[in-house]
């Protein structure tokens, strides 16, 4: 009898693409997402290390609960009324399991964007990740006191790129 070989596919950059009929689901991994609210132009962007799509459910269980001592978001809900538009949740970033990346692009979507309840509810979580990108860059105290808030977005982009692109 003489041997045939595998008949297992080579597996090549071509063959793992995916075909357009599979799906593949955009929060099946880690990095930064945005949640907007339905009744009014708040939004909620966060970073998480496991999967987003984990994630979200973990935040709609804690707002369908109303656990206000778990969830900043239900604690906004149940201050306000308003309700979660969960459909227009967006990925803004895919870091994948690099914690500072994901630090670094939360801190620059937060302070980029306008309307966020992060403002609000997670000055300190906020601080903390623009103190940790300030640590890794090469300016002095002096002139971080000296930065306008336009300047401030610039500083933090030139971060995240240098990061990104030493890995």
């Amino acid at each position: 009898m003489e041997y045939q070989g595998d008949n297992k596919k080579k597996k090549t950059l071509f063959t793992s693409l995916p075909t357009q009929y599979e799906k593949t689901d955009k929060f099946d991994f880690s990095g930064v997402y945005r949640i907007k609210f339905g009744n009014c132009e708040q939004k909620y962007i966060r970073e998480i290390g496991r999967k987003i799509g984990v994630g979200i459910k973990e935040r709609q269980r804690l707002c369908r609960n109303m656990d206000t001592k778990r969830s900043k978001k239900a604690e906004y809900i149940a201050r306000t009324g308003y309700e979660i538009d969960w459909k227009s949740t967006e990925n803004l970033a895919a870091c994948g399991e690099n914690t500072r990346k994901r630090k670094i692009r939360e801190a620059i979507k937060i302070l980029t964007e306008r309307n966020l309840m992060n403002r609000r509810l997670e000055e300190d979580r906020i601080r903390e990740n623009c103190a940790y990108c300030l640590k890794h860059s090469e300016i002095t105290r002096q002139q971080q006191d000296q930065l306008k808030e336009d300047d401030w977005i610039k500083l933090m982009s030139l971060i995240l790129e240098k990061e990104i692109a030493g890995g």
